[in-house]
């Protein structure tokens, strides 16, 4: 735990104070954005849990085919493999981390049992050990001593700093990612249980974001960024040196992004009436944030709710008015934006999802 311990030595730069300043205007609005979006929130939270749970399965590189994924996921469809019964326990506990996080029990128990719900088919997965040296008379003997008691002790100090409230949330978490990642408590599956645990550890702190937004698919995404930071941080663990700047403005602006998610979110024409986006304006939108290239499966990622109908439309209008041409036909054609993002009108880069909800056209 060599980067919690030093966490009263908390360095901000300009950059991060502007970052974490960001975050908590944002979350100061939850209430609002809970009050806006009480009557979708079944429906808002059932596709985050499935946005986790694959994201999670492809940072896991899981052997799941997407037509099994949404049987799975849907239809709570009986797993058949190892890979899918892993599958079938994310989802499990991503819903009982949404019911229940901000009262989860965060200790050496809990996290253990979290791990081996997911893995329960990896009958050696549990707490690591190390070896210590035991002094019996004149013979030192090795002694192999588990680290729940190491993890203990870290996750008890993480829970005192959090609760003194003394110290920014953030800072903290970021602090204890490190030290999983580094101590690597588990005997498996460390990296995914570090970030896990720190998953866990947001929510508890009522970052409410993650009820409408995916941590994993975030974190996924971001990726590279999170490996460079992580690397960096790194770099003078051991000597209690570990400078976390650059992974603790990654996890927040990771959080900032999400809440950007949530504004536009609220600003769907059912609850303001001065909002006037049709929804095959909103289709369109949605298929011009995405990259260059692009398929109709890759705007059923983006647009869960959008019907094959509409997107055809969307589809349609973008090709007469320029902005995009088809390549072949059929089920494998791909599609090209002619235009680049910058060029995008404010209306076209407004996404609007609830425009998208339903099937109706």
């Amino acid at each position: 735990m060599e980067c919690i311990k030093m966490v009263d030595n908390a360095r901000f730069t300009v950059e991060l104070v502007s970052s974490i300043t960001k975050l908590y205007t944002y979350k100061g609005k939850d209430f609002y954005y809970e009050e806006i979006l009480k009557n979708f929130m079944k429906n808002i939270i059932s596709e985050t849990i499935e946005k986790d749970v694959k994201y999670a399965a492809r940072f896991l590189d899981l052997k799941v085919s997407d037509a099994r994924m949404r049987s799975l996921l849907k239809k709570d469809s009986e797993p058949k493999t190892r890979d899918e019964r892993i599958v079938s326990k994310l989802k499990g506990v991503f819903t009982l981390v949404q019911k229940i996080g901000t009262d989860l029990n965060l200790d050496s128990n809990e996290f253990l049992m979290l791990g081996t719900r997911i893995f329960e088919d990896d009958k050696k997965f549990g707490f690591a050990y190390t070896l210590l040296d035991s002094q019996m008379g004149l013979v030192t003997e090795k002694k192999r001593v588990s680290k729940r008691d190491e993890f203990q002790v870290e996750i008890t100090a993480v829970k005192k700093d959090l609760e003194d409230d003394e110290i920014e949330a953030t800072q903290v978490i970021t602090r204890y990612f490190i030290d999983a990642l580094k101590q690597e408590y588990f005997t498996d599956y460390n990296e995914f249980m570090a970030i896990l645990s720190t998953y866990c550890l947001l929510v508890s702190r009522r970052f409410n974001v993650f009820k409408y937004v995916s941590f994993f698919e975030f974190y996924y995404n971001k990726i590279e960024e999170f490996t460079h930071a992580i690397a960096k941080a790194s770099y003078g663990y051991n000597e209690g040196f570990s400078d976390i700047t650059e992974l603790n403005n990654v996890i927040i602006n990771l959080m900032i992004e999400g809440y950007k998610t949530v504004e536009g979110m609220t600003q769907d024409s059912r609850f303001n009436k001065d909002i006037k986006i049709n929804k095959i304006d909103a289709a369109c939108s949605a298929i011009l944030s995405l990259g260059q290239n692009f398929t109709k499966n890759d705007i059923k990622e983006k647009c869960p709710y959008m019907s094959d109908s509409t997107i055809n439309r969307a589809l349609e209008t973008l090709k007469e008015s320029g902005k995009i041409i088809s390549n072949g036909t059929g089920r494998s054609a791909t599609w090209t934006k002619l235009i680049d993002n910058m060029d995008l009108s404010r209306r076209d880069r407004q996404i609007n999802i609830f425009d998208m909800i339903g099937n109706e056209d």
